[in-house]
């Protein structure tokens, strides 16, 4: 066996480069195909005035991350804040303590506390704080608009990742 057939038919070593996913975007035939994460809006809104915005993005590529389900309550959760409750599969629940003022940022973090969503406070009022006795609670939100990118079966393409990819490819051995 000559020495270039025994390397071949070793399997190729994995290479993998992590950084955080946001966008993933194909290019062939000069024509660009990006798969679209889904998204939505969460607003807190007090006597018709929108109070604070939160945005969620799904981690999920295109989509997979449409669908998934969060929901809002109030309960006396003797100031602790927020709870997380719930699954993929059957959506969440975020709970909000209905004693206690608590700030949006504490509402982002809960949120944060879903593996496949990223939350951002885009705006809030001055107190920056949800008032139970004041405020209503956001209606459940259900990610959607996620689009998976869809190309023409190509011969070359080129891949070029947004901040953030896992990305494993194999690397070819010299022989």
């Amino acid at each position: 066996m000559n020495r270039l057939a025994s390397r071949s038919a070793r399997p190729l070593p994995l290479l993998a480069f992590r950084t955080t996913v946001f966008a993933l975007c194909l290019t062939y035939a000069g024509i660009t195909y990006a798969a679209t994460q889904a998204t939505a809006t969460v607003e807190f809104i007090e006597g018709g005035t929108t109070e604070a915005t939160i945005d969620l993005i799904s981690l999920l590529p295109g989509e997979q991350g449409n669908g998934l389900m969060i929901s809002f309550t109030e309960q006396n959760l003797s100031g602790a804040g927020v709870n997380l409750t719930g699954s993929p599969k059957g959506g969440y629940n975020l709970a909000i303590d209905s004693v206690f003022d608590v700030t949006y940022s504490d509402i982002v973090s809960g949120l944060n506390g879903i593996s496949e969503v990223y939350a951002t406070l885009r705006s809030s009022n001055a107190a920056d704080k949800y008032d139970a006795s004041l405020q209503e609670l956001p209606s459940p939100v259900v990610l959607s608009g996620g689009a998976d990118a869809h190309i023409p079966e190509p011969s070359t393409i080129t891949l070029s990742v947004a901040v953030g990819a896992l990305l494993v490819g194999t690397r070819r051995q010299r022989p």
